[in-house]
């Protein structure tokens, strides 16, 4: 008696899907720099709305033997430079295959899915490493409270930076309101949940305007002879920074 073959099973290939939404590059949608991209040496920041300001106490009468107590002075806030990264997604291929394009094209759909978060995590290091710590805060709203306070203070509008998880609370606490594909507060700045903002725990950052750049997509084809293996490989160079590169503030959520 022969032994019946099993009929082969319903064969699907997922469907290509998009970055989740509200994360970096919702306050940040990244600017495509043409080759030669220069972003091997960091970006190198220059702030413009940051530095000293201040009242003078104008005496209608002033004796001409005191000289002012105030002077209009102060220096201008250093330039900074924010680190570049290179993200890269592979598909394993045949070594004998003579057509990759479909590899190539699923390494560069995990590249577009996953740059977000790997550069998400690559800010979240340097918000932890720069940011000035304000008092903790019994809940989220009153963290996004201090955070606004700080933010007020510098004289123009910024970004609020927290895990995802810490997304339901402030929707419950009506703290955030969709405009488009950007998160916002009742005072219009805008707020990223990031997925690769896991790391940040339940602290809430500020920080000014934030602009990403990345170089175009570079794919190409790498053989290892040794265990016969070959990957399709595409790569991208990302830049970050933020206005104001040394205002970054931060409020850990004790409740």
């Amino acid at each position: 008696m022969t032994t019946p073959l099993m009929p082969p099973g319903v064969q699907h290939t997922g469907l290509p899907q998009t970055p989740q939404p509200f994360g970096l590059w919702s306050v940040a949608p990244p600017i495509d720099l043409d080759p030669p991209a220069r972003l091997l040496g960091g970006v190198h920041w220059t702030p413009t709305n940051c530095g000293p300001s201040g009242i003078w106490q104008h005496e209608p009468c002033p004796d001409p033997e005191i000289p002012p107590a105030q002077t209009k002075t102060g220096a201008r806030p250093d330039d900074d430079t924010f680190p570049t990264l290179v993200v890269w997604a592979t598909d394993e291929c045949s070594l004998y295959a003579t057509d990759t394009s479909e590899n190539q094209a699923r390494a560069a759909q995990l590249l577009m899915l996953h740059a977000p978060l790997w550069v998400e995590q690559a800010f979240a290091t340097e918000l932890a490493a720069r940011a000035t710590p304000l008092p903790d805060a019994g809940d989220l709203t009153e963290a996004f409270g201090a955070l606004e306070e700080a933010l007020g203070e510098t004289g123009f509008g910024g970004v609020l930076h927290a895990r995802r998880g810490l997304s339901a609370a402030a929707a419950e606490r009506r703290l955030t309101s969709a405009q488009g594909s950007t998160l916002v507060t009742q005072l219009g700045n805008r707020v990223a949940f990031g997925g690769g903002y896991t790391a940040l725990g339940n602290t809430v950052y500020a920080t000014g305007p934030v602009t990403v750049w990345r170089g175009p997509i570079i794919p190409r084809v790498a053989v290892e002879p040794t265990t016969n293996e070959r990957q399709a490989v595409a790569e991208r160079m990302f830049g970050f920074g933020w206005e104001c590169p040394t205002t970054v503030y931060a409020v850990e959520v004790t409740g």
